[in-house]
């Protein structure tokens, strides 16, 4: 599952979030706290991509969960410390900054834009 900050969700102030009952654990089994899911527009080589994630207050970054990375086809070459999306590369550090685009006010035209674009399609 994927993970998003909660201090993410209190800055866009406009995303609601929705109940969950999923219970999630950490590696060393210890339960994660969650307040609810999110439907974010994340943003992968200008491409606006849906993702459902759980909102917590125990990570400070987003962590994309295994099943958003089998979903869109990814590889991750530790070496190169590059992540291959889709057929297309992109480096982690950049995908990691598109990520929190998300913060940045413009984060409402960019959702809007994903919105409208989806409709199109």
């Amino acid at each position: 599952m994927t993970l998003v900050p909660k201090t993410i969700i209190d800055a866009t102030n406009n995303i609601t979030i929705a109940p969950s009952t999923r219970h999630l654990f950490a590696a060393n089994n210890t339960e994660i706290e969650t307040t609810g899911e999110v439907v974010l527009p994340l943003k992968l080589n200008r491409r606006c991509i849906r993702t459902r994630a759980s909102v917590t207050p125990d990570v400070d970054e987003v962590m994309l969960g295994v099943g958003w990375l089998h979903e869109h086809k990814c590889v991750w070459d530790f070496a190169k410390r590059q992540i291959y999306c889709m057929l297309t590369d992109a480096r982690l550090s950049q995908y990691l900054r598109d990520i929190q685009y998300a913060v940045d006010a413009r984060f409402y035209k960019m959702m809007r834009y994903c919105l409208l674009d989806s409709r199109l399609a």
